[in-house]
């Protein structure tokens, strides 16, 4: 049994409604309902009713209800005598470096116009780490791009487009610069410009690679070749020429995870939550 479980039997029981809950949760209903059933199915017994009107407590669910109604009131009893604050937190969020530049600067702005008291650390993490930091306590949330673990619960899921870049010069002078990637081997960028450059037939063997997307932009901006990055990094780059690119998947798959085991954080939640609304 998974506090986070118990937190979203919860909040179930409290907006006597899937939907309701998935909502302020930020999770997906069929999460939502999938946790349900994995309790019930742990504790043999049926917690809710269903129908139309929404979803009522079972005597059993009154019974685990005020269960978990006392775990809180503990939960908050251990915050408040080691000073741990739910409503001013400093968040560590982990992801790789090109979600750390393009997705969360503006997630972050977002919540902190609402909740000016949020602090955040945002931490790089590799591929070769994937999602180790989360696992072992180093990071409260996280973004990945791939997620093969029981221990790790994925809250919900975002996807950004990839565009090709260039320097100011025609597309077909383009096509004649290296390709620039990232050398993380992987980043799901680097592996769309390789499927790209095979369907364009662009000879593969002229690359340059390097570590941090500020440095590829650079390159690209100088004329030193043509990069994929994610579109949402390209718009304030006067000096480049975007393009989209044909022939191939461009959608990047971006899951926001958190520990099963996290004791909940409704902050947390929100952040997490708010990150799919200001995906734009």
């Amino acid at each position: 049994m998974e506090l986070n479980d118990l937190n979203i039997f919860q909040t179930v029981a409290t907006e006597k409604s899937i939907s309701k809950a998935a909502h302020k949760l930020g999770y997906a209903q069929s999460n939502i309902s999938m946790r349900v059933k994995i309790l019930e199915d742990e504790l043999n017994t049926k917690l809710f009713i269903r129908s139309v009107k929404g979803s009522e407590l079972t005597t059993d669910g009154e019974m685990l209800l005020d269960y978990t109604l006392q775990i809180d009131s503990i939960i908050q009893n251990i915050q408040d005598h080691f000073g741990i604050s739910q409503t001013c937190s400093a968040f560590k969020i982990g992801a790789p470096q090109t979600i750390l530049a393009a997705i969360l600067p503006r997630s972050i702005h977002a919540f902190k116009s609402e909740f000016p008291q949020s602090n955040f650390e945002l931490i790089a993490i590799t591929s070769s780490q994937s999602i180790q930091p989360l696992l072992s306590k180093q990071i409260d949330l996280g973004l990945f791009y791939e997620v093969n673990s029981k221990d790790v619960e994925i809250i919900s899921e975002i996807y950004e487009n990839a565009i090709l870049i260039s320097p100011n010069s025609s597309h077909s002078e383009s096509l004649d610069l290296p390709l620039i990637i990232n050398s993380d081997p992987n980043c799901p960028y680097r592996k769309i410009a390789f499927t790209w450059a095979k369907a364009h037939n662009k000879p593969i063997n002229n690359l340059f690679y390097f570590d941090t997307l500020e440095s590829i932009v650079n390159s690209v901006e100088r004329g030193l070749g043509v990069s994929i990055i994610p579109e949402s990094l390209s718009k304030n780059h006067t000096k480049l020429t975007v393009s989209h690119l044909d022939k191939i998947d461009t959608m990047v798959s971006i899951k926001i995870c958190m520990r099963k085991t996290s004791i909940s954080n409704h902050l947390l939640m929100k952040f997490a939550c708010s990150i799919s609304n200001n995906d734009e």
